[in-house]
């Protein structure tokens, strides 16, 4: 069984529901270190109960998430990939820091320069240029009247400032001893730079780090052929066990 889990409240999937009255809303909604989103996932690795030991293959803040479920929620995976993750500070471009500190400020930019934000954002994500259609696709959700909107793009700003994994860092010299791991990252990565998944490699103990030439954070548009050969390298080797 394959099964990809997209971040609720991101690009076209559904924005996340609150089901319970909380005591600091703004608290919940901005969930920085993705701690709410690590328990959902692991609800859901529940309801599937799967009959054998999942692979993992994360991307972006996809990496943080499984980092947690592994450390802090006791989940056993078959094999662990990491791509371009968020996982280890310091995090965040500068930008994160001006909109967080100015946050009412963008808010009261024009829609329509904010999408400029939004496609200028989108464009830095990539070590080449993309067709236009690709990067109509990755804007669309982020534009006025669409599924997230303006104010959802700027609230991801704010999110990833707040990030904090301090505590969690501490325990990452286990994962190697957890599960087989493999970090991939685009050596032209503008937002998480490639001298983190050096950082990375070392502070997880990971099997192997392969690092794609001529690739930003969107490696999987970058280079989409070498992230597939190398992604299916992987888990072709770590499924033998499998049997």
């Amino acid at each position: 069984m394959s099964a990809p889990n997209d971040k609720g409240g991101f690009g076209i999937s559904p924005s996340p529901r609150r089901l319970v009255a909380a005591a600091d809303h703004a608290q919940v909604d901005l969930d920085g270190s993705l701690v709410l989103r690590t328990e959902a996932s692991a609800a859901l690795f529940k309801h599937w109960d799967l009959a054998t030991s999942p692979h993992v293959v994360s991307h972006d803040n996809g990496g943080l998430v499984s980092l947690r479920l592994l450390l802090e929620h006791d989940m056993t995976f078959a094999s662990l990939c990491l791509i371009d993750v968020v996982a280890i500070g310091p995090f965040g471009l500068p930008f994160f820091k001006l909109v967080a500190e100015n946050e009412e400020v963008f808010k009261a930019i024009p829609t329509n320069l904010v999408e400029g934000l939004v496609r200028a954002y989108i464009k830095n994500a990539t070590g080449k240029s993309l067709p236009q259609d690709v990067k109509d696709m990755l804007s669309a959700p982020w534009l006025a009247g669409e599924t997230q909107g303006s104010e959802r793009f700027l609230k991801e700003m704010v999110q990833a400032h707040h990030r904090d994994t301090g505590a969690l860092e501490r325990d990452y010299a286990r994962v190697g001893g957890l599960s087989p791991t493999m970090i991939i990252w685009g050596r032209d990565d503008a937002w998480l730079p490639v001298e983190t998944a050096y950082k990375l490699n070392k502070a997880l103990s990971a099997e192997h780090l392969v690092i794609i030439e001529e690739a930003g954070h969107l490696v999987q548009y970058d280079q989409p052929g070498r992230l597939a050969l190398e992604v299916g390298l992987w888990l072709s080797k770590n499924s033998k066990s499998d049997g």
